[in-house]
């Protein structure tokens, strides 16, 4: 089942997610008879329109403001709820962290334990979800950094389950204890960011790959 889900997140998330490494079209400038023909034609436009535009979309595009705050941090429960699995030597190492996983995302992680293809249902409801024009940028933006976080889990998962038994533990361990980390470090940055204010578009690769799947809109 397992097996299964990581197959069909791959293939969705190839199919929803091509756009984000596509390079961006520039349209063509249209010949009309109205006054706006040529509006988006850069030799035509007035450096206080143009700087009053990027003033507008760098305002709208770095901050988060009022309840889209919470919003944005709720896809990152996805990643968080399906690495879990990586903090398992961290856990047995420090049991006043393992304390704050059975509190904080232990509920989550026996739900979809205990309910079939509940990972992969969330997945589809951001997957399709997030991309509802309504929504503003920033929570289309969260939602497609956390399926991109959630989609990279699946490749550490699957080179362990390939891995013999008798891998030393020497090798195993900080292997799995490395992908904890990143994981963790790049949600709880993206949440904290949230939190304060401020778009999170500081993870390497994943930041710019959402930032095309969302588009400049």
């Amino acid at each position: 089942m397992k097996v299964f889900k990581n197959a069909a997140v791959l293939l969705l998330s190839s199919m929803l997610s091509v756009s984000a490494f596509s390079p961006s079209r520039t349209a063509a400038p249209t010949v009309s008879k109205g006054r706006a023909a040529f509006i988006n034609e850069p030799s035509l436009k007035t450096p206080s329109t143009t700087a009053l535009n990027m003033g507008m979309f760098d305002r709208n595009d770095e901050e988060v403001f009022g309840q889209e705050k919470i919003i944005s941090c709720l896809p990152y429960i996805l990643p968080l709820m399906d690495g879990d699995k990586f903090g398992r030597y961290i856990y047995m190492r420090f049991p006043p962290l393992h304390v704050l996983e059975q509190i904080f995302l232990g509920p989550l992680v026996r739900i979809d334990q205990a309910v079939p293809f509940f990972g992969f249902g969330l997945f589809l409801v951001l997957a399709l979800g997030g991309r509802n024009p309504e929504l503003s940028r920033s929570i289309r933006f969260n939602v497609q950094q956390a399926i991109l976080i959630d989609i990279a889990l699946i490749f550490p998962e699957l080179i362990g389950s390939a891995m013999s038994k008798s891998t030393p533990m020497y090798l195993v361990e900080p292997c799995t204890n490395f992908v904890f980390y990143a994981y963790a470090a790049a949600c709880g940055y993206s949440i904290f960011s949230n939190l304060t204010g401020k778009t999170p578009k500081g993870i390497p690769i994943i930041s710019e790959a959402a930032e095309r799947a969302v588009g400049p809109f």
